[in-house]
């Protein structure tokens, strides 16, 4: 068996040839899915009621996406039940 992702007990595909890795937590990733809406939310938000530094910030965590034929140096095996 190829040490891959597909073959991996922390990938859950997604089935489209791509997945996530769950072998660690998700990891921070900041303001890139809904920019222009929230940009366009803000802009609302600051006339009526001004943001602490914190408050513009769009927080969110992710596990990494991966290609199926995608490995690591952590792969291991998936445990089928018995």
């Amino acid at each position: 068996m190829d040490k891959i992702c597909m073959h991996c007990r922390f990938w859950l595909d997604d089935e489209k040839d791509t997945g996530e890795c769950r072998r660690r937590a998700p990891s921070p990733v900041f303001g890139h899915r809904f920019d222009k809406m929230l940009a366009a939310v803000r802009k609302l938000e600051e006339e009526y009621a001004p943001a602490t530094e914190m408050d513009r910030v769009d927080r969110q965590a992710e596990w990494p996406f991966t290609d199926n034929d995608d490995w690591c140096g952590e792969w291991e095996q998936i445990v089928k039940p018995e």
